[in-house]
């Protein structure tokens, strides 16, 4: 098959998807983290600083996933229905697996960090298990794999724009318009209850379509970029400043859900961070930044299943630094030695348990990566 071909033949080399995860995979880190830093402390102007960072952050999930189109059609941009099979056979084993493994590791292990509910039974055992609450960061994971199960749409996508500026230009728009009726209807519908609406697919959909257009006319795109990163880099100092004013006057850590992915102007603060990353991967190719661009390159490999588990080392962390004592009084470097040391371990695992998944398939199962 061409798109088997392609997957399997051709090693990829390092491209706007790469830069997006990592970036994203790193930034979000610090999501849990200064949630449990600002539970309990008082109204500072360091506590005001760690939510207008934890504002910062709300680009990650829609990076994440136009990063991801992006890679997929860049790589595979010919397959079709009949390489779904393979496609949904790889992603098995990359993205189902280590989900499926985290999500028991925190019910079982670290059940105090479920969301909404507990479970009490195996009815609801299971029903935490698939609906995102039972870690703080998992309602991701299943928004993120409904758009993998998607792909064959992204692919006929592709092929249908097939570099037709016309058709890419409609497209973009519908997707918007689309977009900015889907937030209306949002907050329309949205309460406690209905708390399961912000893990559908829907939601982030525009960013899995304009990486696809993306992907399509990388050349005359990233050129467009360069010329209005510094445009979009005003439009992110003013957007998080005025994420600071309103920080001021709500409470916290609750009224950090102000700062919600399903605002107008956070689509629009997603966007340039996506354009600000693309321009650094941009500036790095031209510059030959080659070690760089390995690195990145070989870190988003494992940034999702970094991602999986950075709460259950968050956890752990967090314990150790609190029982220490350490930096009580010093808490933005309490917070950044937490974010590395998350960082490192979720990597490092990531790695270790990938390479040890690889040779359990390869001995026990015949099944070569």
């Amino acid at each position: 098959m061409r798109g088997e071909r392609k997957m399997t033949k051709e090693p990829p080399t390092t491209d706007i998807g790469d830069y997006l995860k990592v970036f994203s995979c790193t930034a979000v880190m610090l999501q849990p983290l200064i949630t449990i830093v600002l539970r309990g402390s008082e109204i500072t102007s360091t506590t005001i600083l760690l939510a207008t960072i934890f504002s910062f952050v709300k680009f990650t999930a829609p990076a994440f996933i136009f990063g991801i189109i992006y890679t997929v059609i860049r790589n595979n941009e010919s397959c079709t229905l009949q390489d779904y099979p393979r496609f949904m056979k790889d992603s098995w084993h990359n993205l189902f697996i280590p989900t499926i493994l985290w999500i028991l590791v925190y019910l079982i292990i670290m059940p105090q960090v479920q969301q909404v509910n507990h479970y009490h039974g195996m009815v609801s055992f299971a029903w935490q298990f698939i609906n995102g609450n039972a870690a703080p960061h998992l309602w991701y994971s299943v928004m993120m794999l409904q758009f993998i199960v998607l792909m064959p749409f992204f692919w006929w996508l592709a092929r249908y724009i097939n570099r037709n500026s016309r058709r890419a230009l409609s497209i973009g728009i519908g997707a918007l318009c689309f977009h900015m009726l889907w937030l209306l209807g949002y907050h329309i519908l949205y309460n406690p209850e209905n708390y399961l609406l912000d893990r559908i697919f829907i939601s982030f959909f525009i960013y899995g379509v304009y990486g696809v257009i993306t992907a399509k006319f990388a050349s005359q795109v990233e050129y467009i970029f360069t010329k209005i990163w510094w445009a979009c880099l005003i439009v992110i100092i003013f957007i998080l400043y005025r994420n600071y004013l309103l920080l001021e006057h709500i409470s916290l850590p609750t009224g950090l859900q102000a700062i919600s992915y399903y605002r107008f102007d956070m689509t629009l603060y997603a966007f340039a961070v996506i354009v600000c990353l693309a321009t650094l991967y941009i500036y790095q190719v031209q510059r030959k930044r080659q070690r760089i661009l390995a690195t990145i390159h070989y870190l988003a490999g494992y940034a999702y299943k970094a991602y999986l588990s950075n709460v259950f080392w968050l956890q752990i962390i967090w314990y150790l630094v609190q029982r220490l004592e350490l930096f009580q009084s010093y808490l933005l470097l309490k917070v950044l030695l937490c974010w590395m040391l998350i960082w490192i371990l979720s990597f490092t695992s990531a790695i270790i348990f990938s390479k040890l998944w690889g040779k359990a398939k390869l001995e026990v199962l015949g099944i070569k990566n």
